[in-house]
This record gives structure tokens, sequence and C-alpha cells, in this order.
């Protein structure tokens, strides 16, 4: 925006004003710590954009935060279909929850069959899971792979596990997957056997 980034705080109240008149029945607020009047927290969350990922009928989330770097630390709390974003002073469990309950108050209704993917954050799962009891939610195999790395990598045929793995996380059939696995299966069964 213009002048400092103290400076651009100040416009929030107003900012998050002209988001609602501009974007009927969408989600925006903030939060700012009373005494010291310091920002903390942004949620924002267009209706056109909910209302876009309700009618796709695909009720994935894909949660994950990226760290600013710079005086203002802080995360930046998104999606993989942006029906949201957040601005939160850390990743910890208040915030987690807070994005959490603010992205419930956006859908508006009950979304039956959603889902959640994210990383390895124990926080966030948790807020999930507090929040949204009764969805499936799951790890990124990414970070999954990070785990088998770190448990069988003293092998010396860890690149054809890598593979077995990456390949079954890319397949569309059932069937596919089950064969997929048992032969991941039978690798894991050989590195840990020697």
């Amino acid at each position: 925006m213009f002048g400092s980034v103290n400076d651009n705080y100040m416009w929030v109240p107003m900012l998050r004003l002209e988001l609602i008149n501009n974007n009927p029945g969408s989600n925006n607020t903030y939060m700012c710590d009373i005494k010291s009047n310091v920002f903390n927290r942004l949620f924002v969350s267009f209706k056109v954009c909910i209302d876009g990922f309700i009618d796709i009928s695909r009720y994935l989330i894909g949660v994950d935060a990226c760290h600013f770097k710079s005086k203002y630390l802080g995360i930046l709390l998104n999606g993989l279909y942006t029906i949201t974003y957040a601005a939160a002073e850390s990743e910890f469990k208040k915030s987690w929850e807070w994005f959490m309950r603010n992205l419930l108050d956006s859908f508006g209704c009950d979304v039956e069959h959603l889902a959640f993917i994210y990383d390895m954050e124990k926080d966030l799962s948790e807020s999930i899971k507090l929040i949204f009891p009764n969805v499936e939610h799951k790890v990124y195999m990414r970070h999954m792979w990070k785990i088998f790395k770190k448990k069988l990598f003293c092998c010396e045929n860890g690149n054809k596990l890598q593979n077995l793995v990456w390949r079954a996380t890319n397949t569309y059939k059932l069937h596919d997957l089950h064969k997929k696995m048992e032969e991941i299966f039978k690798s894991v069964r050989k590195f840990t056997l020697t």
C-alpha cells in the first residue's frame, strides 16, 4: 500500500468494511491486541469462492501455512483452492482454531463429506478434529514420505522404495493401488529383515 508498514495496519478496519460492502455474504474479520492495539490476525473469505467450492462438489481442502520474512513476522494460512486466507501471528493451536472456526462460519451450512489434507503440523490436526470432528483428514504424501525416509533410508535400496511410494500415490484405480501397496510392503519387509 502506501507509507510504512505500521501505517498500513491502521487501514485494516476500513479495508474490512470495504470488503464486506463490496462482497455481500463474505466472512472477513480481524483481531488486534486490545491493550497495545497491535494487529494479530486477519481472515478473508469471499462468498463467491465458498459458493464455487460448494458447487464443484469435491470437498477436499488442502491447508498450509507460509511464513512471512520481514520486520513483521507471522504466517499466511491458506488452501490449495483458495476459499479463504488468513494472516496470523504464528502457527500455533489458537491461530489454527481461530482459522477453522472462521472457515466453518464461512460455509454457513454443514458441508457433508468434507476432507482436509495438510502437513505434519500437530496443532492444525488437533484444530481440525476440534472444529470439524466428523471430517476425514490426512497428511500430504510429501510429509508422509519424510517419515518413510527417516525410518527406512538406512538401506541401500531406498530409491526403489521411493519410486514405489510415489507410483502408489499417483494411481487412480483401487485395484492398482492395492498392487502398489503390496510391492511397498514386500520392499519394506526386505529392508527391515536385512
